[in-house]
């Protein structure tokens, strides 16, 4: 068997590189064999560097890399032009390859793939990602009810009845698909659910506490820590305010905020919501220091908006707090989240974001911290358990196995 993977992200993207290439180098090591596809960011493809380094990890794992740029303007336009041209291209590299399943990561290249399985009989897997339709017309980008809309959720449906497979990242998100009746022609064992999975290697923590130098003088405080971006869909005021109701419960209560790029709004936001700049850290930090960022603080922060694309969504830091070690508060609504952390006891959700129910959540993680030595670990071994790429990758060729089989049982007969 070998499978086309193909991303509307570009391999040289730290999400791709860590939500796809990493799986496929797994699945490369069992055996399976893969070409991919990219649509490649110019700023990206300037760093050269990185560019060599991303192309000898993939022939090592006998992966062939064809890579398209990727274009944003005009508007809409830009998109259906990435369309038609990786369709072509994507149907040479099938044709050249002997390619057998093609995996599409997202609705755009799920299009490619559609059109690939009409046009050369190719089984598709949709790896859906989330409600992209949805999610864009909450976060303002298209109108709800409009015609992009409308299109757009005409595709999805498309997509899939006529894949192979679709992979969703939640369990709730499976049962909307299968019984909200928006999707009559789906069955149950064609959608297979895999969450956002690290590596649990490189996002662990070793039992001793080692201090970054952005926090210190910090060693006696109660560290609560968020790290990554705070736009479109996430809710800073709301976590801003919890951390304000904590400091009442917590006097040594301290909030640590790792955030790459222009991080003016989030000071803005701080000074709005009357945060004391003792009590903040606000900076950001390389990848390979986040473990020890992680490791040294008390408990992680997810708050999300509370809209209906984020039953889809299965946030990667998550995944990341967990593996360190860390308790996680998040708001109801993301995903299996609220499941995870009840069925466990690994951390507290926040049903309404109020300070009533600020106090009975962080009531919840105190008393987690205080009666539970072994919470650390704890984390860690249900990161491990659910969360790792070795897992990811197992659920991956499942699927694999599963669409081979009907034409291994063929060629036996």
């Amino acid at each position: 068997m070998r499978g086309l993977f193909i991303s509307y992200n570009g391999a040289l993207e730290p999400l791709l590189y860590s939500q796809g290439i990493a799986y496929l180098k797994k699945l490369s090591d069992r055996g399976k064999s893969f070409s991919i596809l990219t649509f490649e960011k110019k700023k990206f493809l300037a760093d050269k560097q990185r560019y060599r380094k991303i192309s000898a990890e993939l022939r090592a794992h006998n992966i062939r890399w064809y890579r398209l740029v990727y274009h944003k303007r005009p508007a809409v336009i830009s998109t259906f032009m990435d369309i038609a041209c990786g369709f072509i291209y994507a149907g040479y590299i099938v044709v050249k390859d002997k390619i057998d399943i093609v995996h599409a990561r997202s609705y755009v290249p799920a299009v490619i793939a559609f059109l690939l399985r009409f046009c050369l009989g190719r089984k598709f897997i949709f790896d859906m990602r989330g409600m992209m339709v949805d999610e864009y017309a909450e976060g303002g980008i298209i109108k709800k009810g409009a015609l992009l809309f409308t299109l757009g959720k005409t595709i999805e449906a498309r997509l899939l009845k006529g894949s192979s497979a679709v992979v969703v990242l939640t369990e709730r998100i499976k049962d909307i698909l299968l019984y909200s009746g928006d999707f009559p022609a789906l069955e149950a064992a064609k959608i297979r659910v895999i969450p956002c999975c690290v590596d649990t290697e490189f996002f662990s923590f070793s039992g001793v506490k080692v201090r970054p130098p952005l926090l210190s003088g910090l060693d006696d405080r109660f560290l609560f820590i968020y790290t990554g971006s705070v736009g479109t869909w996430y809710n800073l005021e709301g976590m801003l305010d919890f951390f304000k109701t904590a400091k009442k419960m917590k006097t040594d209560a301290h909030l640590v905020i790792l955030s790459p790029g222009d991080r003016s709004y989030i000071e803005l936001t701080l000074k709005k919501m009357g945060i004391h700049s003792r009590d903040f850290t606000l900076g950001e930090a390389e990848l390979n220091q986040i473990p020890a960022f992680l490791s040294f603080c008390d408990a992680g922060l997810i708050f999300y908006k509370q809209t209906f694309s984020r039953l889809a969504c299965s946030p990667v830091k998550f995944a990341e707090y967990l593996a360190c070690g860390l308790p996680v508060v998040i708001n109801s609504g993301v995903g299996d989240t609220e499941m995870v952390l009840r069925k466990n006891a690994v951390g507290a959700v926040i049903s309404e974001f109020k300070g009533n129910c600020y106090e009975k959540s962080l009531s919840e993680l105190f008393e987690l911290k205080n009666n539970n030595a072994r919470l650390k670990e704890e984390c860690r071994r249900l990161a491990v358990r659910n969360f790792s790429l070795e897992k990811g990758a197992l659920l991956y060729k499942a699927i694999f196995d599963d669409l081979c089989l009907p034409a291994a049982a063929g060629k036996k007969q």
